[in-house]
Order: C-alpha cells, then sequence, then structure tokens
C-alpha cells in the first residue's frame, strides 16, 4: 500500500478487503475505526461516498441540510434562496462528480482501445472531476457550500490520519 495513500483512498481498499482480519499482518479496520472515531458529518461522507454505505445516506441529507441552513443564516443567503435545495444539489454534486467523458481517469481515452492517450481530458481539464453545474440563480450559494463539504472532507481525513500515526 502506498505510504501517501490518503485516508479516503484507504477507506476505499479496507471496505473491499476480503480478509477484516485485525492482527499483526492486517490492519484493513485501523482505517475504518479511525474514520468512525473521526465522527460527525465527515465520517458520514466518508462511508457515503467511499465506503458506498447507502445505509447512512438519509442521516447524512438530514445532517448536511442542518450544516447548510445554518450557513445561510451565518452568511445571511438572501430567503429566496432555499438552503435545502441548495444542500441536496451540492451533496448530489459531490458525491458523484467523477468526469463522464474519462470516467475520472483524467486523460482521453481511444475510441477502440483502453488505452489511453496522452492528452489531457478538456471536460475535467485533468482533474478527473466533472466542473459543478449548479442553476445560476443559486449558483454563489452553492459554491459557498461546496467549499463548505470540501472543508469537512479535509478535516475528516486529517482528523483519522493522526489517528492512524498514533495507532502505529
Amino acid at each position: 500500500m502506498s505510504e501517501h495513500a490518503t485516508v479516503q483512498e484507504r477507506y476505499a481498499r479496507a471496505t473491499q478487503a476480503s480478509n477484516l482480519a485485525d492482527d499483526s499482518h492486517h490492519h484493513q479496520l485501523d482505517v475504518i475505526k479511525a474514520v468512525a472515531l473521526a465522527g460527525g458529518l465527515g465520517s458520514l461522507l466518508i462511508r457515503v461516498k467511499v465506503g458506498l454505505d447507502a445505509t447512512s445516506y438519509p442521516q447524512l441529507v438530514e445532517k448536511w441540510k442542518e450544516r447548510v441552513t445554518g450557513l445561510a443564516d451565518a452568511k445571511h443567503w438572501p430567503t429566496c434562496i432555499k438552503p435545502d435545495r441548495v444542500a441536496v444539489e451540492v451533496l448530489r454534486y459531490w458525491l458523484n462528480n467523477v468526469c463522464k467523458e474519462c470516467t475520472g481517469l483524467k486523460y482521453v481515452k481511444h475510441d477502440k482501445s483502453p488505452a489511453l492517450k496522452a492528452e489531457i481530458c478538456p471536460c475535467c481539464d485533468g482533474t478527473g472531476i466533472s466542473p459543478p453545474k449548479f442553476a445560476s440563480e443559486y449558483r454563489r450559494y452553492a459554491l459557498d457550500a461546496m467549499s463548505e463539504l470540501e472543508e469537512i472532507d479535509l478535516a475528516v481525513g486529517v482528523s483519522a490520519a493522526k489517528r492512524l500515526r498514533r495507532a502505529d
């Protein structure tokens, strides 16, 4: 396993592991425990997006709506902007933001071959992530919420990584 793999990448591998033994040779549970102990919205985000845990989705949506409503109040969004609608749209995008053209591989695919061209995908500019397409009337507010979501994702990764370092 790469020493530089993110917590999210390690979590994805752990949830797909065929052996979850917790002994001197197997450490898959460590990252799952670290994410769980990080708790809150960040833990739910990783469980749903990376772990594909559909059972946590309803709880994630409710907590995320509450968070965006708080953000809207704190930043004094106009009353015509519905925080619940913004929350759902942002979460929908964030959970499925892989570029459709390159399927997240960042390069243009050959038409008749599984190989990739040495050409960066023009749809995502080589990020592997499709650009957000929020409605113009609430784009600014959706981008605020996206920023918040990315901070939460980063924070849970940092928190879990600290726990993992302590466990080593």
